[in-house]
């Protein structure tokens, strides 16, 4: 019944193709705790299979003290000046690396087109230049997890010896 009373808001205020799309969501809807709990596992064996490149400078999503990601997106930062190698190669090799998001929110059209341009945040941007998703959603199996891990490890791995002579000559 709550359903009905939700997807008739919805089809009050907009087409029949959007009341079509309530009904979708509210079916998905039942589903939202089960997904969240098999993106929790697909985060865990990333972490599992990842968490020795930590000290080379990737870094891994980590849940707070009182908070657990949902995660939507798997996203990882890796050491300054490689995203890019390692999204070019990654990408040569079919491995579906991405950046979901490219601007950090001040540097977002509608905000400066709303609010004028926004004073630099240093540390967001150098952060966002280092950020990349790996495949998550709630369908990959751990073998999935397995292929992308060994060829996400093996492009650090070759991006770490090539940026090591380059950092040994300054």
């Amino acid at each position: 019944m709550a359903g009905t009373a939700v997807a008739r808001r919805f089809s009050s205020a907009s087409t029949a193709g959007s009341t079509n799309w309530a009904w979708v969501l509210l079916g998905k809807l039942g589903h939202l705790h089960s997904q969240i709990a098999q993106r929790r596992l697909v985060a865990r064996w990333y972490r599992e299979r990842l968490n020795d490149l930590v000290p080379t400078g990737v870094m891994l999503p980590e849940d707070g003290p009182d908070w657990q990601h949902s995660h939507h997106l798997y996203v990882i930062q890796v050491p300054t000046g490689q995203r890019d190698p390692l999204l070019k190669e990654g990408r040569a090799q079919g491995l579906p690396l991405t950046v979901h998001y490219p601007l950090a929110c001040h540097q977002q059209p509608y905000v400066i087109d709303r609010f004028g341009l926004q004073p630099s945040l240093p540390r967001t941007e150098e952060r966002l230049g280092r950020i990349v998703s790996l495949p998550l959603h709630p369908y990959l199996e751990e073998r999935h997890i397995d292929a992308v891990c060994a060829s996400f490890r093996s492009l650090v791995e070759r991006s770490a010896a090539t940026a090591s002579p380059a950092s040994g000559a300054d």
